[in-house]
């Protein structure tokens, strides 16, 4: 691939404008010295290229956010649950940043930019550069921000779906103090009605989140792996102690079995089943 055509119109290292997205700190770690870009030789070439890369990379991941926040932004269009709506675009942040992260460090075959016959003059008389690989090019800095956006993305999901989900549904607090019939493990009417209410919200939204985040796509099965097991650790440990303490009691006349129908067994090997497109 011939670069000189590149080199010669990017302005100095030294004058070059840091995007607005970037920083002092990310320029400083991409950059080599501006004596190695006065020098005109391979060194001035390379550290160019560097920053031309890591201007193009950073680039890449603001339009990211940018179609990120648009996905916020359409809220529950395509009929999705208030949760699936609220983790939809940490999803789509995730996914793409850990298939950067992925591609830039070679797991996508796809980690060097096109190579080169050879190091000489091309007839056109342009100097030939040999083939460079992403992650040579793209500064710590960046790919240690890029896995940050990852993980960053993976806990605003789970915290938008599955917190949300056990904070509005087994927050036993927000119940207040339960009456019970005297010498019964029955419940008084109004504070049955609270508890039939929470299973009911519950049930509901775990039926909606099943249907819709089926189709939700995490590619890398590592990456799937560690959002389903994240999504158990939240919800299950409150849901399983909420569940657990109210199946002994009698909190509705007829129907229990209705309330009761998602033990947590059930709900674990359900999110099991999630995110695989």
């Amino acid at each position: 691939m011939v670069y000189e055509d590149v080199f010669d119109e990017l302005a100095a290292v030294g004058v070059l404008p840091l995007l607005p997205w970037e920083t002092a700190e990310d320029r400083a770690a991409i950059t080599m010295g501006e004596e190695e870009v006065e020098d005109g030789g391979e060194g001035g070439q390379e550290t160019q290229m560097r920053v031309y890369a890591n201007h193009l990379f950073l680039s890449l991941l603001k339009n990211l956010r940018g179609k990120a926040e648009a996905y916020g932004k359409g809220g529950m269009e395509g009929g999705l649950d208030c949760y699936s709506a609220a983790g939809r675009p940490h999803l789509f942040l995730m996914n793409n940043s850990h298939y950067m992260t992925l591609t830039i460090r070679g797991g996508n075959g796809k980690s060097s930019l096109p190579p080169s016959s050879s190091s000489s003059s091309s007839p056109g008389g342009l100097r030939r550069v040999p083939s460079v690989s992403l992650a040579s090019v793209l500064s710590e800095a960046f790919m240690d921000r890029l896995v940050a956006v990852t993980n960053e993305s993976q806990r605003k999901f789970i915290a938008a779906v599955w917190g949300a989900l056990a904070e509005q549904t087994t927050n036993e607090k927000a119940l207040g103090g339960l009456e019970y019939v005297k010498g019964t493990q029955a419940m008084t009417f109004e504070s049955g009605r609270l508890v039939k209410a929470r299973f009911a919200a519950f049930n509901s939204a775990m039926d909606e989140i099943y249907t819709h985040q089926k189709g939700f796509s995490v590619p890398d099965g590592g990456l799937r792996g560690r959002l389903r097991e994240e999504a158990k650790m939240t919800l299950l440990p409150p849901y399983t102690a909420f569940y657990e303490k109210f199946q002994g009691t009698q909190f509705s006349k007829k129907h229990m079995d209705q309330y009761l129908r998602f033990p947590p067994a059930t709900v674990g090997k359900m999110v099991e089943e999630l995110y695989a497109g």
